[in-house]
């Protein structure tokens, strides 16, 4: 329904008298949707600024002392009288019954009025957060299409300050009536749960003080939880609650990859300045760098929480004990004493470089990871394959990521080196460049970097000595490769590994990534036999592998039926005998593990 056409001539209130015109300027002055300076002010019907005013007006009234004024005020008590009578008392029956109509709909949004938002698409369960009505105007869209925008204002955050923002929500047409409460914004006093909202939302506010205003803070929270602002709603892209992920929440200074614009703010205020109403408006959604999507986002902030840091982690690291020792003294006494150091040109010379080589599987990306944790700062991993096909690309890439590792103070891992260590072509002169900006970058990067690469190679000399460390990774032994599997089955399916067990799985010449794969498969195997059991017991319940909810974990004999299948499909047995030949045999191994527990075959390995 058109709420602006009627069939008999379009009325208009005009408010002509001065003194009316002062005194309703004074009362209206929160009303955004008129031009209370004009002369006269103009009202077009249904005259929401006089239904939305009509309490202060009575107000006025009585409080006003003068009979010239007074009689003045009462000529718009008597327009309502005359005009609005019918409008107020339809208005009054919708309300009371908690429904409302299109054509009514700005009357539950006077400006001031505290709304409640939910973003009923972008979680499990609606997220409310609240805001202050601004203005809510009637407006035909190009498309022809007719909605009611609303403007919100509320406490916006940019990921480095506080500060007012709008937002704006439309209403897109709809007929009969609807239960006010429905509406994905509605006043917070229609909340049957008002009270309740009211106090989240002000802890959600509060919470900003933790996990955002402090310097450049890590987060962890539920996998791929991004939001992007759609329009008048938040939506969820895709949500995946198998783990959590670090997240880096402060974009100062940060180029590219941006998921959407970033708040444009008022004044900025601290937390501490905040009266209860702004922290009542503080947004549930926040700008935030993913580690593990390589992307930035927004994250609703309940679902934030620190770091459980894990510096167990690299005990457990299967290298050479003297050379982990010394590769973690270098590492704390840099993080402790890294500004004692400096080269004759300032902001030279101030990092820390290591060189991991050697074959996949061989445990270079945990050793960066370990030391992550060690240091409990986040891990900013950087891919070869990821950084594009142009040399422009491949140089903005990188750039972005030393300065983002230098502001976050992470540790950052580059993968697949090899491109970038290569001894330079005099007739290549854009991979040149390419080499020659990575070094400049690594000279005056100040934080841990880790490069990796498959094997040694033909270095340029220029890297030597930017190269602080170089580590050497050999393929895993026997002894190696039995505690990855005990480790490994315990930490991930529950599985406790006898020694004769973890011995006969160390034999075979598997790498820790392809000992990992494998393990994730059994743990599959497992659910699905806890599945199976669940059924023919008749519990049609869900249950998870090594969960708290069930004390059902891996078993060895879901390695036994998934190994041969998992070698099998992994490669076949010629790449795998031409990959091992200088050591060991993969098939013969294989053959020998099957026959000592007898294990069956799926097919030729």
């Amino acid at each position: 329904m058109d709420v602006k056409s009627n069939a008999r001539p379009k009325l208009q209130l005009e408010i002509q008298s001065d003194t009316v015109r002062r005194g309703f300027a004074l009362i209206a002055q929160n009303m955004t949707t008129i031009r209370l300076s004009h002369d006269p002010i103009i009202i077009p019907e249904p005259f929401m600024e006089v239904y939305h005013c009509r309490g202060k007006i009575q107000q006025a009234l009585k409080a006003e002392e003068s009979n010239i004024l007074r009689a003045e005020l009462q000529l718009l008590v008597d327009f309502q009288d005359q005009y609005m009578k019918e409008t107020i008392k339809t208005i009054g029956q919708f309300i009371s019954n908690g429904y409302i109509e299109f054509e009514w709909l700005w009357a539950i949004f006077p400006p001031g009025e505290l709304v409640v938002i939910e973003n009923v698409s972008a979680s499990d369960a609606p997220i409310q957060w609240c805001a202050i009505v601004k203005a809510f105007e009637y407006k035909t869209l190009d498309s022809g299409a007719q909605v009611w925008s609303l403007t919100v204002i509320h406490t916006g955050f940019n990921g480095l300050r506080l500060g007012k923002t709008e937002t704006k929500l439309a209403f897109p047409a709809f007929s009969n009536n609807i239960g006010i409460s429905r509406l994905p914004a509605y006043p917070l006093k229609f909340c049957k749960d008002e009270i309740w909202v009211q106090q989240e939302a002000i802890r959600r506010g509060r919470s900003y003080d933790t996990y955002c205003l402090a310097s450049s803070r890590s987060k962890e929270s539920p996998v791929g939880t991004p939001m992007w602002h759609a329009g008048s709603i938040w939506t969820e892209r895709e949500r995946d609650d198998r783990r959590g992920c670090r997240i880096m929440d402060n974009p100062s200074g940060t180029r590219s990859n941006t998921a959407t614009s970033i708040t444009q703010l008022g004044a900025s205020f601290t937390l501490s300045s905040l009266s209860e109403d702004e922290l009542l408006t503080c947004p549930p959604l926040v700008p935030a760098y993913s580690f593990t999507s390589r992307q930035w986002c927004f994250v609703f902030i309940d679902d934030l929480c620190k770091i459980v840091w894990k510096p167990q982690i690299f005990e457990q690291l299967q290298i050479d004990e003297e050379m982990k020792g010394a590769l973690q003294g270098l590492v704390h006494g840099y993080s402790t004493h890294a500004v004692l150091f400096d080269d004759f040109i300032e902001g030279k010379g101030r990092g820390l470089v290591f060189l991991l080589h050697g074959p996949p599987g061989c445990g270079k990306t945990m050793t960066a990871e370990s030391i992550s944790e060690s240091l409990e700062k986040p891990l900013y991993h950087v891919s070869g394959g990821e950084l594009g096909a142009s040399v422009e690309s491949i140089q903005d890439t990188l750039e972005i990521a030393f300065e983002r590792a230098t502001r976050w103070d992470t540790i950052l891992l580059l993968d697949e080196a090899d491109a970038f260590l290569a001894r330079r072509d005099g007739a290549d002169i854009e991979r040149n460049s390419l080499i020659a900006v990575f070094l400049r970058l690594l000279e005056y990067q100040s934080g841990i970097v880790f490069l990796t690469t498959n094997g040694p190679s033909d270095f340029d000399p220029a890297f030597e000595s930017r190269i602080h460390l170089q580590i050497s990774f050999s393929r895993l032994d026997a002894s190696k490769r039995e505690l990855i599997w005990k480790l490994l089955a315990q930490k991930n399916g529950g599985c406790n590994l006898s020694p004769e067990q973890s011995k006969a799985l160390g034999k075979l010449p598997l790498n820790g990534r392809r000992i990992k794969n494998i393990l994730r498969l059994a743990s599959l195997f497992a659910a699905n036999r806890i599945q199976d059991s669940s059924k023919a017991n008749g519990d049609a319940g869900d249950l998870l592998v090594n969960n708290k909810e069930t004390d059902v974990v891996m078993e060895f004999g879901d390695i036994k039926k998934v190994l041969p299948f998992a070698i099998t499909r992994l490669e076949n047995a010629k790449r795998a005998q031409e990959e091992y030949k200088e050591t060991e045999d993969l098939p013969a191994a294989l053959a020998d593990l099957m026959a000592e527990f007898s294990l069956k075959r799926d097919g030729p390995v």
